[in-house]
């Protein structure tokens, strides 16, 4: 008879595997902690480093995005989809217009005269 307690963790193949199933069932954050899981066991998972790269731009984290797609080509120096998706993100940032300086700054210039 087996208790819970002598159920193995999951590995990190599971964990990404779990992750990818919550996303297509619509549970983003579940998702999210699942990938994140499977990074944590297994650094040199790129495709779960992708994967979470993905959702996390998605959800408009594009630096955490960015980090992701650095650790997936770093793993796997000549994986397509992270370089991909580098080079959409550095378009995005090259197409948007230019953000305005915070107040904080245009406040710093104002205090300064």
């Amino acid at each position: 008879m087996t208790h819970p307690h002598d159920v193995p963790p999951p590995t990190a193949s599971q964990s990404h595997l779990a992750g990818l199933e919550l996303l297509d069932s619509g549970h983003i954050q579940d998702a999210v902690h699942w990938l994140r899981h499977a990074v944590e066991l297994d650094p040199g998972n790129a495709a779960a480093w992708n994967d979470l790269g993905v959702i996390l731009e998605a959800l408009g984290n594009p630096r955490d995005a960015i980090y992701c797609y650095r650790r997936a080509l770093r793993a796997r120096p000549g994986m397509d989809e992270p370089r991909r998706n580098l080079l959409a993100l550095a378009l995005q940032a090259a197409a948007a217009p230019p953000t305005p300086p915070p107040a904080r700054s245009r406040a710093a210039v104002a205090i300064a005269r």
